[in-house]
């Protein structure tokens, strides 16, 4: 569910040597269909390859490098399930993750009715491949969730006939209590408090399982009724609810950081948290680099106790110690600039987490009047281009990315500024063209912080097939977040200046990319009549890398050359004024104009 088109799967061989390497578990698997629980119960599961009919793709938690080793996964668990009549999905390369068309007989409509998951009652921030399971978690899929509260129901394993009992049923994700919730075969309904006294007329074992009007039906829990006296239950075991254990530990401990995002004062404090770990926590590592107007990226130093460097295109961590509540103290209050600090910590087993998301273990924030909030809030000034399988779609426009709302699975959602996401609503919305976005979370129109798992499918009449679909690149390089995220890209959100490219991908196998795109380099951005101006065509691939563009056709005006074998074109330059500078080539996608004044 993100907005970006990632990276084909790996090679079936690699597939199989990765699953080899997951640790299976034994979780609890609940199928809510549309008006009857699909199926409900304990599923041992581990991470695998899973092919849909369109040959195997990972699911093992690896998927966009969220996890840095294989385990079992929610959709893993999906798969090992026996589900009568299974479940069909369609893979997504630019997500590395699978959406679900449909369920035993429930089948989305691609409109309003989707299929929607949660663990542990919580909607994850990622896709059901990329979200690892462990053992006795809840693993729970619903048809036509969104907006609905999912309900938990809790009461006692064991009961007296005659005797009275209290049930109780909350909204699992948020714990709050819900009246006027039924319990089947008992009479009555939920109170304020969210609990119902009931009573059994005779004695075995009552499977129970609350529902409500607006509301996803609740987990069934078992009740060991005995006569009075008999002690028949006592060592009663539901069958629902125990799963057994972990083979081993092969999941990172969580960290995350706390603090705002903007300070008018530099900080001198850095601290935050790391979840419990079943290995403990071993090491806590920081880095943090630092952007200046007018100044090259630094990053700091733990041993120097300053920042040192003119580049950030290597990642410098610092150890900390292994405390769980875990600080750093600076010599000095940050002065002002735009920063970015990462956290990741390492277990027993040295698992650690490498995928570094804003607002949990990653924190982008800027110190005083040198950094970016004002512009953040307001939106940045960049180009925007939209390339479709065929032509281009919308010409290379400069916007301001202002906030957005976008329709997406049947609901509005809110889209932050400055975000690749916003970029692209603004120019389709400038010229009145169509587009289908989906949403894998559960976006709001209140807050743009839920945006993060929306997924571009469609624009005008290109939609996305197999491996090819909807792709964006910012400054010619992928960026490695979903692009409604509020820190999409590399470095954040967008600045001004960028330039945003999506285009439809037709991904390349062989080397995990989609198409290059072009950029055209003038020796110079004037020159007089008639004159002749050097021109190198650059081709970049999803990380950035460049190459030569030979036989890229360079148009400045009315005048045109093509690139020689070193993508090097010389083109007269035409009549005096300013004329736009531009490169095509088969196969490619354009290059965003450069402004060539001709005197």
């Amino acid at each position: 569910m993100t907005i970006r088109l990632w990276a084909a799967a790996a090679l079936a061989a690699l597939l199989v040597c990765a699953s080899a390497q997951a640790a299976p578990v034994t979780v609890n698997l609940r199928v809510e269909g549309s008006t009857s629980t699909i199926f409900e119960g304990p599923v041992t599961t581990d991470g695998k390859a899973i092919d849909k009919g369109d040959g195997p793709h990972p699911c093992d938690g690896t998927n966009l490098g969220n996890n840095p080793s294989p385990g079992p996964t929610m959709t893993s668990a999906l798969d090992d399930a026996p589900i009568a009549g299974g479940w069909a999905g369609t893979w997504f390369a630019g997500f590395e993750d699978f959406g679900i068309d449909r369920i035993g007989p429930d089948a989305t409509d691609n409109v309003a009715l989707f299929w929607g998951y949660a663990r542990n009652y919580q909607y994850p921030e990622v896709g059901g491949c990329q979200q690892r399971v462990e053992a006795g978690d809840e693993v729970l899929y619903t048809f036509d969730s969104f907006g609905k509260p999912l309900l938990r129901l809790e009461g006692p394993r064991r009961a007296v006939v005659g005797q009275s009992v209290a049930l109780s049923v909350t909204d699992g994700t948020t714990g709050q209590p819900l009246d006027g919730a039924t319990i089947s075969g008992m009479p009555g309904t939920t109170g304020a408090d969210g609990r119902l006294a009931v009573s059994f007329g005779s004695d075995g074992v009552q499977r129970l399982k609350a529902g409500r009007d607006g509301a996803v039906r609740s987990n069934s829990i078992e009740v060991c009724v005995e006569q009075p006296g008999t002690n028949a239950c006592a060592g009663f075991v539901p069958t629902l609810g125990t799963p057994g254990t972990a083979v081993r530990d092969s999941s990172a401990p969580v960290a995350r950081i706390s603090g705002p995002r903007h300070y008018r004062r530099g900080p001198r404090l850095l601290k935050g948290t790391v979840a419990e770990d079943p290995s403990g926590v071993r090491e806590v590592k920081l880095a943090l680099r630092r952007h200046a107007r007018g100044r090259s990226c630094q990053w700091w130093s733990g041993r120097r106790e300053r920042f040192v460097g003119t580049s950030c295109h290597k990642t410098f961590f610092f150890s900390i110690g292994d405390d769980r509540k875990w600080s750093y103290l600076l010599p000095r209050a940050l002065p002002p600039g735009r920063y970015v600090l990462d956290v990741k910590a390492f277990d027993g087993r040295r698992n650690s987490d490498e995928k570094f998301v804003a607002g949990r273990n990653r924190s982008v924030f800027t110190v005083g009047t040198a950094g970016r909030g004002t512009a953040a809030a307001s939106g940045a000034r960049v180009q925007v281009m939209v390339v479709g399988r065929r032509e281009t779609i919308a010409k290379a426009t400069t916007v301001r990315v202002r906030p957005q709302v976008v329709k997406a699975s049947g609901r509005r959602c809110r889209v932050g500024a400055s975000t690749p996401l916003a970029a692209l609503a603004e120019i389709l919305r400038r010229q009145h063209t169509d587009w289908h976005v989906r949403d894998f979370g559960s976006c709001e129109r209140r807050s743009a912080r839920s945006s993060g798992q929306l997924f571009v499918d469609r624009v005008a009449g290109d939609r996305n097939r197999g491996q090819d679909g909807w792709f964006y690149k910012v400054d010619d390089r992928a960026g490695n977040q979903g692009a409604g995220e509020l820190s999409s890209g590399a470095t954040g959100r967008l600045r001004r200046g960028d330039r945003v490219a999506w285009f439809y991908c037709v991904l390349d196998a062989a080397t995990r990319s989609c198409q290059r795109t072009l950029r055209v380099i003038p020796d110079s951005a004037s020159g007089s009549p008639g004159t002749g101006l050097r021109v190198r065509v650059r081709a970049y691939d999803n990380e950035r890398r460049p190459a030569a563009m030979p036989g890229a056709r360079v148009a400045l005006g009315p005048a045109s050359a093509v690139a020689d074998a070193k993508g090097v074109a010389v083109v007269t330059l035409p009549g005096a004024g300013i004329h736009a500078l531009t490169a095509t080539s088969p196969g490619a996608v354009p290059a965003f104009p450069t402004m060539i004044a001709v005197r």
